[in-house]
């Protein structure tokens, strides 16, 4: 017991240490892109706001896209409305909003894995703190920390769809009502997310409400929850917006393709995560912390094959509508974060679900040598983050390196000076010369994000916010600073 709270306590340090740069990063938050786009309307509207907001959401729904949460969210411009501070305090809130739910979502499984409480603390630390190692190895976070229209539209739905799930599960184990009722609501506004959300929420409770049939031979009243998350999909799919918008692509791709385009991105996905180890140490760690719990438990297992099968199906599945919807094989940063977060949680389902099987048929026999062998299997490839530039690939480490280094501060001064520049123009045709940065300078905010073609619908965007014809930047700026 006191070897498992000392567990939770390293691992609760090394989750703070990943997050602190996270939260720092906040502080240097700048609009970018749709931000100032999706301001235009409120700003130049006649009507209440609240009415501006409920129509805008509707529009939106009609002739560009189905996400109808999402519509409501970004119909409320943050920067505009009540200025940077609460734009950064807003990305603070989205980072610990995510890590909430799913510290949250991974505890409710714990808890359901096992009655014992310190176990399942630990057992949630564990599944945390590898989620975070995993997600922050493989994307920048910009697009869904640091930038308010996606943490509309991504950090927000999929972080109200974790908590749906929890609701789920929770509901499993001590069956009170308000659960449900929480799920609904949850559900709900996570279904009028992003489709790729909605998709990823709508599968795990798919196979939820197959174990408990399989398992149990009934279906129980959560299954409610499912109903609702499938439902707000299903509004969110047949928007006439998406089909608008779709058709207004110069290209388009045929959903075979899409398919072609899915399944070889997990693949390449699945590839680079045992190239670098982690996937290896995620399935050995999840293995052994499901045997070790399942077999003293009389939880059911059945048909470990098929399970394995669908936990590798489901992640392309959520990546599809994502190609479909863009026409192209490019996957934005802000996808990719869901589409990695989810592979993460499907591929410890499939291996604690084995687990469990395997456990059931008492298959191992676990030794001290056991563990040796596997603990080497582990640290043998992770020890590549013991090189100092590979161990700045985590994007914690390289976020307070070049915290430290004033890179961000410099981003942020550049910024705000464009803005204030764009503030302050008398033209209508803006023209501005922006100052390179030094070399070698990085950041993982997202800049104003402003090119040298006025006709790019961002600067288009932009120029309309400020009441401008037309706005030229040359000269690099943020984006060109993200590898």
């Amino acid at each position: 017991m006191k070897q498992k709270k000392t567990g939770i306590i390293i691992l609760s340090l090394i989750i703070a240490a990943m997050l602190i740069p996270v939260l720092i990063g906040c502080k240097y938050a700048i609009p970018s892109a749709d931000d100032f786009k999706f301001a235009i309307g409120w700003k130049n509207t006649s009507d209440n706001h609240f009415i501006y907001i409920i129509k805008n959401a509707f529009t939106t729904y009609m002739e560009w896209q189905g996400t109808h949460f999402v519509n409501i969210l970004i119909g409320f411009p943050v920067y505009y409305a009540l200025g940077l501070g609460a734009y950064r305090f807003v990305c603070l809130l989205a980072v610990v909003l995510f890590v909430f739910s799913v510290m949250l979502f991974f505890g409710s499984v714990s808890k359901w894995m096992t009655e014992d409480k310190i176990t399942a603390g630990l057992i949630t630390a564990v599944l945390l703190a590898m989620s975070l190692f995993y997600i922050f190895s493989n994307n920048p976070l910009s697009e869904v920390f640091y930038w308010f229209t996606g943490i509309c539209a991504y950090t927000i739905p999929v972080s109200f769809g974790l908590i749906c799930l929890s609701s789920y599960v929770l509901y499993s184990i001590d069956k009170k009502k308000k659960h449900i009722v929480t799920g609904v609501i949850f559900g709900i506004m996570a279904g009028g997310g992003s489709l790729n959300i909605g998709t990823f929420i709508c599968a795990l409770l798919l196979f939820a409400v197959i174990y408990d049939k399989l398992t149990k031979g009934k279906i129980e009243k959560n299954i409610i929850i499912g109903i609702a998350a499938l439902a707000s999909t299903v509004i969110t799919v047949a928007a006439p917006g998406n089909f608008a918008r779709h058709a207004s692509y110069v290209d388009s791709i045929s959903p075979g393709i899409c398919v072609y385009y899915s399944l070889s991105r997990v693949n390449t996905m699945i590839a680079e995560g045992f190239g670098t180890g982690i996937l290896t140490v995620i399935i050995v760690v999840s293995f052994i912390a499901g045997y070790n719990i399942f077999k003293s438990s009389d939880k059911k297992f059945v048909y470990p094959g098929l399970v394995a099968f669908f936990c590798y199906v489901a992640p392309m599945v959520i990546l599809f509508p994502v190609c479909l919807g863009y026409s192209s094989k490019f996957i934005p940063e802000r996808c990719m974060f869901i589409e990695y977060f989810a592979l993460y949680v499907f591929i410890v389902l499939g291996t604690m679900y084995f687990a469990g099987w395997a456990a059931g048929k008492k298959m191992f026999n676990f030794t001290y040598v056991s563990y040796l062998i596997l603990a080497l299997i582990c640290i043998v490839p992770m020890t590549r983050y013991l090189d100092n530039d590979t161990m700045r690939e985590l994007i914690p480490v390289r976020m307070f390196w070049h915290i430290a280094s004033g890179d961000f501060k410099r981003v942020e001064a550049r910024e705000l000076w464009l803005i204030n520049e764009l503030e302050q123009a008398a033209d209508d045709d803006v023209i501005i010369y922006v100052e390179s940065g030094p070399e070698g300078e990085w950041t993982n905010i997202k800049g104003v994000g402003l090119t040298d073609d006025p006709s790019f619908w961002l600067n288009e965007g932009v120029a309309g916010y400020y009441g401008k014809n037309s706005v030229i930047v040359y000269g690099n700026n943020t984006e060109d600073n993200q590898e």
